[in-house]
């Protein structure tokens, strides 16, 4: 994600319901200067997210989308509908990348 645009992550409906999503538990992540900086061990891997990746990833412990979604709208200029689906584009790549999980309530 960079810039103030939020390029985003994963939300699944089932049943009404919402996911709540998560760092992945096998990951390490530090915060630098407000960058994430994220090792994923089962690729061996390293990741740094931009401005906008790493409020999302510093935010989404335990929110549902529509709470991560609202919380991008607050911190930057952007319209909830794109907001929205700059962060489920976001999340799904994450979760590819074993880097976040979700859960559905």
């Amino acid at each position: 994600m960079s810039g103030k645009q939020a390029k985003g992550g994963g939300k699944a409906k089932g049943g009404g319901k919402e996911r709540r999503y998560r760092r992945h538990p096998d990951v390490a992540h530090r915060i630098i200067d407000g960058t994430a900086v994220i090792v994923v061990p089962a690729t061996q891997s390293m990741h740094t997210l931009n401005e906008v990746g790493s409020f999302i990833w510093q935010s989404c412990e335990g929110k549902t989308e529509a709470e991560i979604v609202e919380a991008i709208v607050a911190e930057f200029e952007v319209d909830e509908a794109t907001a929205r689906a700059d962060f489920a584009a976001f999340a799904a790549d994450l979760i590819e990348k074993k880097m976040l999980v979700a859960q559905q309530e």
